[in-house]
């Protein structure tokens, strides 16, 4: 339960992936049950529950890429494409 407490004092200043890595290392180390962590770091059990089985199944705690798509044009297209509408301004 100490372990705990001291946790929580660093808990206010963490990011939401440092409080999921924490939540982890302690259910790995043996800190409690699944549903005394999820108490303790204030996450909900079907979070932890995705976090540790991807942890398991990759050894990574940080959450999956968010839907975002790849941009279309980088780099050199997009200032050719600058330099395009830079010349035909009335067709933008």
């Amino acid at each position: 339960m100490l372990f705990f407490l001291l946790e929580h004092l660093t808990i206010e200043n963490a990011s939401l992936a440092e409080i999921r890595r924490r939540a982890i290392d302690a259910y790995k180390m043996g800190k409690g049950s699944q549903a005394d962590i999820v108490s303790s770091y204030r996450v909900d059990l079907r979070t932890f529950q995705r976090g540790l089985s991807r942890f398991n199944e990759t050894g990574q705690t940080a959450p999956r890429p968010r839907g975002h798509r790849q941009a279309l044009y980088s780099g050199k297209q997009l200032k050719a494409l600058a330099q395009l509408g830079g010349k035909h301004p009335g067709n933008a």
